[in-house]
Formats: structure tokens, C-alpha cells, sequence
């Protein structure tokens, strides 16, 4: 098991509904200072402080592609690829939980705004 799905069958929240199914006493400020942290978190993963900035974003995007290729030998013109599921079961079996969906959009993204840097290094090869 790893270590996100453990936490993510673990979380505070559902231990404290599934402890109160069970008619077991519960500690009502525990439960509010553990729902006002989730709370928290949300807005903090919400509010704007994390978005980028178009450099950094260009960095991502390059590194996301970059990997692709390098360790997947992705190629897009190669049509549909089995690389995006390849990648996000390596991901996970290192407890990092994406939806195929999203290694697919941010891959996509990538690749568009970057595929010339790979045809131009294909040319010169």
C-alpha cells in the first residue's frame, strides 16, 4: 500500500464519521479543530498564492515533456499512446495519485508549446 492511499482511506475526517457511526464517543473539540484545518486547507489550495507564472510554467512544461521523451520515448505523431497510462501507474507506484486525464491534458499542453525544440533537435541529429 502506498503511502497516499493509505492516507486518503486515513483521513481525520473519515475516521471521526466513522467513529461517530459506531456511537463512539468523540471528542467535539477535536472534531472542530480537525474540520476547521480541512478547511483551511482548501482555501489555502484554492486562493491564487499557488498559481505560476508564465516562466515557471514554460519550465514545467519543458521538463514534463522533456522526461517524456526521454523516459517514455514519447512521440506524438506516433497517434494514441498507451505512455500516458504507463505514466501515471509509475507515479502511483511511487504514491503520487494522478487521474490518466490529467497526465494526458498537462502532457498535451507540453507538447504544443514545445514540440518544435524536439523536431529541432531530431533535425540536427
Amino acid at each position: 500500500m502506498t503511502w497516499a492511499s493509505f492516507r486518503k482511506k486515513n483521513e481525520p475526517t473519515a475516521f471521526i464519521k466513522w467513529t461517530k457511526g459506531l456511537d463512539v464517543p468523540f471528542c467535539p473539540e477535536l472534531e472542530k479543530a480537525v474540520y476547521a484545518r480541512v478547511k483551511a486547507e482548501k482555501t489555502t489550495r484554492t486562493s491564487g498564492s499557488d498559481t505560476l507564472n508564465p516562466k515557471e510554467k514554460q519550465s514545467l512544461q519543458k521538463l514534463v515533456l522533456g522526461l517524456a521523451v526521454v523516459a517514455y520515448r514519447y512521440a506524438p505523431k506516433q497517434g494514441p499512446s498507451k505512455i500516458y497510462q504507463e505514466i501515471k501507474k509509475d507515479l502511483e507506484d511511487e504514491g503520487i495519485v494522478l487521474d490518466v486525464d490529467t497526465v494526458r491534458k498537462h502532457l498535451i499542453a507540453a507538447d504544443e508549446a514545445f514540440r518544435h525544440l524536439i523536431e529541432e533537435k531530431e533535425k540536427d541529429s
